[in-house]
């Protein structure tokens, strides 16, 4: 104890000495210093038309090594600095390795990064419009059948890589109603397939609405037959051209199951003229219902068709449209078809004579069908040295009617 409190006050003065100096070189004496951050990475100066599908490394963040003074490396994680990949000389599609630029740190030093350069791959943007289909899958409850369905978009605009973009021939939503009792309403998010039903998704592709909403409206089957809304047309749109699907809004109408004759399942249209169709477009048309219509009955007497028309490009030699033809068909019943046409494209058919063309034949089984609606797949007859062919569109509704309903 004695050496202890030996020179105490001097001891004393020692230790807070040695406390004021520490803290004089912590707040006052800006020491060299280094330490390690994370930049988030923006890309820049790409143009409008084109996209990147592909980075490597796949980073959204760069690791930064800095060296400088003590209370400006501290400053440094407070302020917004952004790591840059600038695009500005990918001119056109393909692949090209760029620097990661790092923004002015002042008198801070980056003396490392992490990574330094990035390869990308860009390829041209392309954009589309689909028609959104619904997909249902299970029943409603047995006391209850569809009334109307809607969705607050009726198409989708797809936009991103090329090659994904072209992949893309069918856009929908899918849920599931089964044992589904009451009115439906939800938010359904934007599918994307292509010609063989894959799914097609990816960074690179964007969809705009990426979900609707989708609203369903049940009706008991006691008092309500629902009768679908079959398009008809006349004509076919110019070489070049063909039709993927047609469709009305609404495609249902709930009627009074008193006015509606035995074996009525459809309202058909006044047709629609396609022969000088380009692009797609919507038509009003008078309904043909089945039955004489009270002038009280409140049911709707015209309806919106809406045509999707899809065009071959100028240099798809190998592609060639083609008209569906009903095998099997029954007297008396008559045939709706979605989509009167397919494209059959293929890299074997660019070197094809004419004659094997006018030989391809799309043909859908319609013998074993009974009177309802029914998705159905064409089968293409094709020459015997064809080899992978795309078929658009792969499925299409059909209606098969009792004649005179």
């Amino acid at each position: 104890m004695r050496r202890l409190t030996n020179n105490c006050g001097l001891k004393a003065a020692s230790l807070l000495l040695a406390v004021l100096l520490s803290a004089y070189v912590y707040l006052y004496i800006n020491y060299p210093t280094t330490d390690v951050v994370n930049l988030p990475l923006k890309t820049t100066g790409l143009s409008s038309k084109l996209v990147i599908v592909k980075q490597d490394p796949p980073i959204d963040k760069v690791l930064v090594r800095l060296r400088g003074p003590y209370r400006s490396i501290r400053q440094i994680a407070s302020l917004q600095h952004t790591a840059v990949l600038d695009c500005t000389d990918v001119t056109g599609p393909g692949q090209a390795t760029l620097r990661v630029n790092l923004p002015n740190f002042g008198d801070v030093v980056a003396v490392d990064q992490d990574p330094g350069f990035v390869d990308v791959q860009a390829e041209w943007k392309r954009q589309k419009r689909l028609k959104i289909a619904v997909s249902r899958h299970g029943e409603v409850d047995r006391g209850f059948v569809v009334a109307s369905q809607s969705l607050s978009a009726s198409w989708v605009d797809v936009s991103g890589a090329e090659s994904l973009v072209e992949r893309v021939q069918r856009a929908q939503i899918e849920l599931d109603v089964s044992g589904v009792r009451g009115d439906l309403a939800a938010n359904e998010p934007v599918l994307l397939y292509d010609a063989s039903g894959a799914s097609v998704e990816g960074p690179a592709l964007r969809l705009t609405p990426a979900e609707v909403r989708y609203e369903l409206r049940l009706v008991a089957t006691a008092n309500v037959r629902v009768l679908n809304v079959v398009p008809d047309y006349h004509g076919l749109p110019p070489a070049g051209f063909f039709v993927t699907e047609l469709t009305a809004d609404p495609m249902t109408i709930p009627v009074p199951a008193e006015l509606v004759p035995a074996g009525a399942l459809t309202v058909k249209t006044e047709p629609v003229e396609l022969s000088e169709a380009r692009e797609t477009f919507s038509a009003p048309a008078d309904l043909l219902y089945p039955f004489s219509v009270p002038k009280d009955s409140g049911l709707p007497r015209e309806c919106t068709v809406e045509v999707a028309i899809a065009a071959l490009g100028p240099d798809e030699a190998g592609a060639v449209v083609v008209g569906i033809q009903l095998r099997g068909a029954n007297q008396h019943f008559d045939y709706a078809l979605s989509s009167p046409q397919v494209a059959v494209r293929s890299l074997d058919l660019a070197s094809a004579s004419s004659e094997q063309l006018r030989g391809i034949i799309a043909v859908v089984e319609v013998g074993d069908l009974g009177p309802g609606e029914h998705r159905v797949a064409p089968q293409v007859t094709l020459p015997p040295d064809v080899g992978e062919v795309t078929i658009t569109p792969s499925t299409i509704k059909l209606n098969v009617i009792p004649s005179g309903k």
